[in-house]
C-alpha cells in the first residue's frame, strides 16, 4: 500500500456520502414535486380519480362505523325531539339511560302534544328527506345504522366533488381530500353519523359548504352567461349552489357561510374583469365599445345575482325560522346555564333583565326542570329577545374573556364524554366511548397545555389563505382555494362567537362546526401554502366567453380591434 492509498480511500468515501446525500435529497424533491400542486391535469384522469376517492372514502367511512360492531352516539335529548315530531319512539328498556348507550331503532308512534316537545330544526333540513330514507329502507323503523350508511354514501360523493374541483395535479387533490377524511373519520365527528341527533348531518353540511365556496370562488358560476346557447358551467354552478342551499337548509348554524356564497357569487365577476383588464391591450375606447362591454357585464352578472339573492332567501328563511322556535330556548340557556351560573353578582344580571330574584333558583337548571316552568312562565321572561342579550354583552365587555376561554376550552376537548358510543350498554351501564381512530381527542391535551395554540393555528392558516387569495400572480382557479379557505374559517369565528355565550353544559356538542373547521384548517394550511410557494402552475380558466357566432361574437368581445 503506498502512502497515498488511505487518502485517495477517504476521498472517495467523501464523494460517495455527497452524492448519497444529493440522491436523497432529488428523492425528496421528487416526492414534493409529485404531491405538490403542480399544474391541472386532463378532466378525464380527474374525474376517474375523483369516483374513485370517493369510492375509497365511503369505504373507509363504512368500517369505521360498522366493524368489527357498529358504534356510534347516544341520544342526549335532542334526538327525541327531532324524531318524535315526526312520530317515531326509540326502542329501548324502560328504565335504560338514553345516554349511556345508542338504540338505533325508532318505529312509528302516535305522541300527544305535551308528551313531544316538538324538534328546533327546520321543516325543510336535508336531513329529514335522509331520514325519511333510512325509514323507507328499514320498513317504516328508522334504524340508525342505515341512516349511518347513506350518510358514509353521501359523505363519498362529497369526496368526489371535492377531489374534482380542487386546484393542482391530482396527487395533490388526494392528499388533500385524504388529509380532509383522517379529519371527519375521527371518533369525534364520525360517530355522529349513527345518531339521532342532527350533528352528523350538520357536520356533513360543513363539508358541503366548503366544496361549495370552492365551486363558487373557482369562477364557475360567473361562466354562465346569458349569451351561450346552451350556456356553459351550468352543471358545476348548480352543484355549488345546490350545496350551499343545502347547508343553510341544514341548521341555523351553516348560516355562517352565506357571507362567503354572496361574496364570491357578487364579487367573482368584478375580479374576473380585473384580471382581464391586466391583460387587455389598452387604447382608445370607440363609441359602441362601452355599449358592448355593459351588454357583456350583464349577461355575466345576471345568473350569479340570481343565484345569491336565491341563497340570500333560503338564509333569511331559515333565520327567520329559527328565531321563532328557537327563542325561548336560546335565552334560557344563556341566562340560565351560561350568565348566572358564572355571573360574580347574579341578582344584579337578574335585574339587569327585569327578572324576579326567585328566579335565581332556575341558575344552572335544565329548561326541563320544573324550577324553569316558572321562569319560562313569567311575562317578564317573554320580553327578552335575542337584542337584550347583545346588548348585555357590550355593556359587560369584561366577560368576553371568560367567553372565548369557555369556547376554546370546548375545542380544545371535543370529546362527548357523557355519551356512550356503543350500541349496548358496557359494564355497569356507565358510558363508554369506542377508541377507534381518534386523534382530534388524542390531541386535547397538547390543545390545553399550550395557551393560545387553538387561536394561534387559525391566525396563522388565515393569514397563508389570505396570501393565496390575493396572489395576482396565481390564477383564479388556484386563488379559488385560499378564498375557499378565507371563508370557511371566517364561518368558524362567527359560529364560535354566536355559540359561545350559550349553556355551557353543553357547549363542547354545539361548538362541534367550529371544531371541525378548525381541525379542516391544518390541512387547507399546508394545501395553501403548497400552492402559493409552487407559482402559478395551471393557466387561468376564467375567460371571456368564447363566441360561438358573429353576432354573439360583436356582442361579447368588446376588446376586439376596430376596423378602419
Amino acid at each position: 500500500m503506498t502512502a497515498t492509498e488511505p487518502r485517495r480511500r477517504a476521498k472517495h468515501e467523501q464523494r460517495r456520502g455527497v452524492r448519497r446525500r444529493i440522491l436523497v435529497v432529488d428523492r425528496i424533491t421528487a416526492a414534493f414535486a409529485l404531491l405538490g400542486p403542480g399544474r391541472a391535469e386532463r378532466r378525464p384522469r380527474i374525474w376517474v380519480a375523483a369516483v374513485l376517492g370517493g369510492a375509497v372514502m365511503t369505504g373507509l367511512a363504512l368500517l369505521r362505523l360498522f366493524v368489527p360492531v357498529p358504534v356510534g352516539m347516544a341520544d342526549a335529548g335532542d334526538g327525541f325531539r327531532l324524531l318524535c315530531s315526526v312520530g317515531l319512539a326509540n326502542e329501548r328498556p324502560f328504565t335504560a339511560d338514553a345516554m349511556s348507550a345508542v338504540y338505533p331503532l325508532w318505529s312509528p308512534a302516535d305522541w300527544h302534544a305535551a308528551a313531544c316537545p316538538g324538534s328546533d330544526v327546520w321543516s325543510l333540513s336535508p336531513y329529514y328527506g335522509v331520514a325519511a330514507l333510512a325509514r323507507l329502507l328499514g320498513g317504516g323503523v328508522l334504524d340508525l345504522r342505515i341512516l349511518g350508511a347513506l350518510l358514509a354514501v353521501a359523505l363519498g360523493l362529497l369526496t368526489v366533488a371535492l377531489i374534482r374541483y380542487l386546484p393542482g395535479a391530482v396527487p395533490f387533490r388526494l392528499v388533500v381530500a385524504a388529509l380532509l377524511g383522517a379529519v371527519l373519520l375521527d371518533g369525534v365527528f364520525a360517530d355522529f353519523l349513527i345518531s339521532a341527533d342532527l350533528d352528523g348531518a350538520v357536520l356533513l353540511a360543513v363539508l358541503a359548504g366548503f366544496i361549495a365556496l370552492l365551486i363558487l370562488w373557482g369562477g364557475w358560476a360567473d361562466r354562465v352567461t346569458t349569451l351561450d346557447v346552451p350556456p356553459r358551467g351550468v352543471a358545476a354552478s348548480a352543484l355549488g349552489v345546490l350545496l350551499a342551499a343545502a347547508a343553510l337548509a341544514t341548521s341555523p348554524a351553516l348560516l355562517a357561510f352565506l357571507p362567503g356564497f354572496v361574496a364570491a357569487l357578487v364579487v367573482l365577476p368584478w375580479l374576473r374583469d380585473a384580471e382581464q383588464r391586466r391583460g387587455r391591450e389598452t387604447g382608445r375606447a370607440l363609441r359602441g365599445d362601452r355599449g358592448r362591454e355593459l351588454a357583456r357585464t350583464l349577461a355575466h352578472r345576471v345568473p350569479s345575482l340570481t343565484a345569491a339573492v336565491a341563497l340570500l332567501a333560503v338564509g333569511a328563511a331559515q333565520a327567520g325560522d329559527a328565531l321563532d322556535r328557537v327563542r325561548s330556548d336560546a335565552v334560557y340557556s344563556v341566562v340560565f346555564g351560561t350568565l348566572l351560573p358564572t355571573s360574580p353578582d347574579p341578582e344584579a344580571d337578574l335585574g339587569w333583565f327585569g327578572l324576579p330574584e326567585g328566579a335565581l333558583q332556575a341558575s344552572g337548571r335544565s329548561i326541563t326542570d320544573p324550577q324553569a316552568g316558572a321562569v319560562l312562565a313569567d311575562p317578564a321572561f317573554a320580553a327578552i329577545g335575542i337584542d337584550d342579550l347583545i346588548r348585555f354583552r357590550i355593556t359587560h365587555p369584561e366577560r368576553i374573556v371568560a367567553v372565548s376561554d369557555r369556547g376554546l376550552a370546548a375545542i380544545a376537548q371535543p370529546a362527548q364524554q357523557s355519551r356512550g358510543s356503543t350500541m349496548l350498554p358496557v359494564g355497569d351501564g356507565e358510558p363508554v366511548q369506542d377508541p377507534r381512530w381518534t386523534p382530534v381527542a388524542g390531541s386535547s391535551p397538547l390543545l390545553l397545555a399550550v395557551p393560545l395554540l387553538v387561536p394561534g393555528l387559525q391566525f396563522a392558516g388565515m393569514l397563508v389563505a389570505l396570501s393565496l387569495a390575493f396572489a395576482r400572480t396565481h390564477p383564479l382557479r388556484s386563488r379559488s382555494l385560499g378564498f375557499a379557505t378565507v371563508f370557511a374559517m371566517l364561518a368558524g369565528w362567527l359560529h364560535f362567537w354566536a355559540v359561545a355565550p350559550g349553556d355551557q353544559r353543553v357547549l363542547s356538542e354545539a361548538m362541534l362546526p367550529s371544531t371541525l373547521l378548525f381541525w379542516m384548517g391544518l390541512p387547507l394550511l399546508f394545501a395553501c401554502a403548497a400552492v402559493r410557494l409552487a407559482g402559478p402552475g395551471e393557466k387561468s380558466s376564467i375567460r371571456a366567453p368564447e363566441a360561438k357566432n358573429a353576432l354573439i361574437a360583436a356582442i361579447t368581445r368588446p376588446d376586439a380591434r376596430p376596423s378602419p
